[in-house]
């Protein structure tokens, strides 16, 4: 009969208390982690709405100050012109 009021005491004046406490750190830690995940969720978005505008400001950037292909491949075809005028004189003596 001793041990049962034993088992009893001890179910109700330690264990229950313990259980309670373990499961009210749980959840405290569970609300934590979860609102941790939204700050970063949210500032993952912005980051990259941030990258999304500078690679767009990139790209307006590049096409406004960088040749085109159609304009590079003119400047090719007419240094090699002169560059075959150029050798066309010299092989022939014209310097």
């Amino acid at each position: 009969m001793n041990t049962a009021i034993d088992l009893s005491w001890w179910i109700s004046v330690v264990e229950i208390p313990v259980f309670a406490g373990m499961f009210w750190i749980v959840r405290n830690n569970m609300h934590f982690l979860e609102s941790r995940i939204k700050e970063n969720e949210e500032k993952a978005k912005k980051e990259m709405i941030s990258m999304i505008e500078n690679i767009s400001s990139l790209r307006v950037d590049v096409a406004m100050h960088y040749p085109s292909m159609s304009y590079l491949k003119d400047v090719e075809n007419r240094l090699t012109a002169h560059l075959l005028r150029i050798e066309e004189k010299i092989s022939n003596g014209g310097f």
